[in-house]
């Protein structure tokens, strides 16, 4: 059973998803509807932190990648906090890190995105049209 937690996180500037439990080929549907729902909010960051995940099918792994392509269409980004044991070596074998920014925890993903990515994202938000 995988439980999947949504909540808006300040220090991330967007949604936080943390996946708990084991992120199986029955749960990928749920995970896909889930993530759907957030990236209809057109987020300009995410994380998901899979801190508590001990497994992930590749299935699962393809939805994470298909959410992080679809907020970075936007000229969005997405982290991954907290892989750990087999997770975090299926991320690395697979470098997931071309896709996202791997971070250790989800207090740290400003630290994670560095300042280049910080003043680029102030760039984005003042040329972003201002609704009247």
């Amino acid at each position: 059973m995988l439980e999947i937690r949504i909540q808006a996180s300040t220090a991330i500037g967007g949604p936080l998803v943390t996946l708990i439990g084991d992120a199986s080929l029955a749960e990928v549907d749920r995970l896909s509807l889930e993530l759907r729902r957030v990236q209809s909010s057109h987020p300009s960051r995410a994380a998901i932190d899979v801190s508590g995940v001990s497994f992930i099918a590749s299935l699962a792994i393809g939805t994470l990648v298909e959410f992080a392509s679809g907020v970075r269409t936007r000229h969005g980004r997405v982290a991954l906090v907290g892989a750990q044991g087999m997770v975090l070596d299926a991320f690395q074998r697979l470098r997931m890190d071309a896709l996202f920014t791997i971070c250790p925890t989800a207090a740290a993903v400003e630290q994670c995105w560095g300042p280049a990515q910080q003043a680029q994202s102030v760039r984005e938000a003042s040329a972003a049209p201002q609704s009247l």
